[in-house]
Formats: C-alpha cells, structure tokens, sequence
C-alpha cells in the first residue's frame, strides 16, 4: 500500500515538474514512480509519453 502511495506522489511531481518545463527531473520522477508499479500501465504511457515529446523537441534549451 505504501509503494501505491509513494509512486503516485512521484507521477504527480513528475507532470508537474513536466508542466512547469523541468523535463528532466520530471522523468526521473515518473521513472520512480514506474520502478515502484512496474505492471501500471497509465504510469508506464505518461512516461513514455513525455519522453516523446523530448524526442521531438525542436528547441533543446526548453528541456534544461
């Protein structure tokens, strides 16, 4: 119950830090997140999908 808890307070942090354009640290939180519910598969398409849109980011400086 408390691995439930900690990853779904990783996945909030990490979409926030996503929203507020800190990319990177958003990922590694989303990646906590994942390696503590490996089988969630809504936590698993929100990191692969921000690590899409850093794939198909034009501009790199927005991702530091």
């Amino acid at each position: 119950m408390n691995s439930l808890s900690r990853a779904r307070c990783h996945a909030r942090r990490g979409m926030a830090l996503c929203q507020l354009g800190m990319i990177q640290q958003g990922i590694g939180e989303l990646k906590a997140a994942v390696a503590l519910q490996p089988n969630d598969d809504k936590l698993r398409m929100d990191l692969e999908k921000v690590c899409n849109l850093v794939e198909t980011s034009v501009d790199g400086d927005e991702l530091e």
